[in-house]
């Protein structure tokens, strides 16, 4: 693959192509304790206790990105790990995502100590290890996380189910906050976008 046609793939990948909103998950009014539900558009996975709002589909297609667990509740200072699960894709060759959060009840924990600013914890798919690929994006700001990956030729797609990014998040402060998708975008070698829900 040319230089250039790396640099537009990279650049589509942080193109934003779907806007994803998220029912918004509510206490109730007399909830006095310091515990933060986590909601999350992604599939369904029983946890206790547990918060759970639906997400609307942005673009549709057999292919899911989701947040997971889909939803936790953690004390001020606790934490908790959550996936962002690519299910059911084929010819997976770059993935960027976009989401927000409630950055006054929730903020992100550094995944990489030794890199300016804050990051989250690639995952395995795509594998990009060995240089077979690179992390274009990895950024938190303001309740807002970006983060894009891409291969590189001559590495293959990759189908199947797997983890793109994990995300650690610790409490705050008591109340909701909703981790929403903004953004999804995957693509081919080709640089096409692929179907998928969110």
């Amino acid at each position: 693959m040319k230089l250039d046609t790396r640099v537009m793939l990279a650049g589509l990948l942080l193109v934003a192509l779907g806007l994803v909103g998220c029912a918004r998950a509510r206490l109730p009014a007399d909830f006095q304790g310091p515990t933060i539900p986590i909601a999350a558009a992604a599939e369904r996975e029983a946890l206790e206790p547990s918060t759970l709002a639906q997400g609307s589909n942005a673009i549709q297609g057999s292919t899911q990105v989701s947040l997971v667990p889909s939803s936790a509740t953690i004390g001020v200072g606790e934490t908790v790990s959550v996936d962002i699960r690519i299910s059911d894709v084929n010819n997976l060759f770059g993935a960027d995502v976009r989401l927000s959060f409630d950055s006054n009840i929730l903020e992100v924990v550094d995944a990489n100590s030794l890199v300016p600013g804050i990051q989250i914890s690639p995952g395995t798919f795509p594998d990009i290890s060995g240089g077979q690929g690179f992390v274009a994006d990895n950024s938190v700001t303001d309740g807002n996380i970006g983060y894009a990956v891409t291969l590189l030729s001559p590495a293959p797609p990759v189908s199947g189910s797997g983890t793109l990014a994990t995300i650690t998040f610790r409490g705050k402060s008591a109340g909701t906050s909703n981790i929403t998708f903004t953004s999804v975008l995957l693509s081919d070698p080709s640089a096409n976008q692929i179907p998928a829900t969110s």
